[in-house]
């Protein structure tokens, strides 16, 4: 099994010490470096690392396979903040052992990690959004069939790069359908548009 190098951000070098112990309690994870954020952190590894653990919730769009932990998951704002940012890997603080496991073995297998009470908060700010069946369905038909389709990836937490490999298509493909999707749903961030795929999916499963 592939070692995964992971770099550890938090401004507090006690609970980096934590972080740490627990990452390399995974048989195929080690740390490679420290730092109070995960801004300095990529520059000090030069983005040689394999996957950030980070604590803040201020993340570059452009980072690479993140997994964060999570002070409290009644925070929906940051949730939805986080998934903005393109993370699709949680790590509750109530179960960080756990979590954590599984989170690192998600980036190996290239699929994202959720913990129950992530996704039930998540589920919440979803219920709360969802308006009549006729109204909530109706933009979704607007889409192609292939911009639904990349649209329902979306919803689980598939990157670009991800959906473009198994869609067999170019990303800058990928890129296309989804400023399509958003520009026929109306909405401006990736979080918005797992959103709206959530809610198709439970409208759906409404229908069955």
């Amino acid at each position: 099994m592939q070692l995964l190098r992971v770099l550890v951000c938090d401004p507090d070098p006690l609970i980096r010490a934590g972080i740490r112990g627990l990452v390399e309690s995974v048989e195929y994870a080690t740390v490679i470096a420290e730092s109070s954020s995960i801004w300095s952190g990529r520059e000090m590894c030069d983005d040689s690392y394999d996957v950030a653990v980070v604590t803040d919730g201020d993340i570059p769009p452009s980072a690479k396979n993140v997994i964060l932990f999570i002070d409290d998951v009644h925070d929906r704002r940051a949730l939805v903040n986080a998934v903005a940012a393109g993370v699709t890997r949680f790590v509750s603080r109530t179960n960080a052992a756990t979590d954590l496991g599984h989170g690192l073995r998600a980036v190996l297998q290239g699929s994202p990690y959720v913990p129950t009470p992530v996704v039930e908060q998540l589920l919440a700010l979803l219920a709360a959004t969802i308006p009549t069946k006729a109204s909530a369905t109706r933009p979704i038909e607007e889409l192609s069939p292939r911009e639904a389709e990349v649209l329902m990836l979306i919803s689980e937490g598939t990157s670009n790069a991800a959906i473009a490999r198994k869609l067999h298509i170019q990303e800058t493909t990928v890129r296309s359908h989804v400023a399509r999707i958003q520009s026929k749903l109306n909405i401006a961030t990736r979080a918005e548009a797992v959103l709206v795929g959530q809610r198709f999916r439970i409208e759906a499963g409404r229908d069955r």
